[in-house]
């Protein structure tokens, strides 16, 4: 299955931060810290991240996040 079909979201429903870092590590430069959820396609995996291109409002945003925050079911709450 090709990423451009996979849609996905942020599990932050409580307004949590999420940092949106420019390589899968910690340790990489922060691009955004978003505390709205996220809903677009995943575009690479490594590890523990998840490379996720999505919109926020008119901004794209594009980077690597941490999977423990992403849902991929969009008939629950992943809590």
């Amino acid at each position: 299955v090709h990423s451009s079909v996979l849609y996905l979201g942020t599990n932050n429903y409580g307004g949590q931060e999420i940092k949106v870092y420019d390589q899968p590590s910690t340790d990489a430069n922060i691009l955004h810290t978003v505390t709205v959820e996220l809903y677009g396609n995943p575009t690479d995996f490594c590890n523990d991240f998840i490379k996720i291109k999505a919109k926020n409002g008119e901004q794209t945003i594009e980077g690597w996040i941490k999977k423990e925050w992403i849902c991929s079911n969009p008939v629950t709450t992943c809590s």
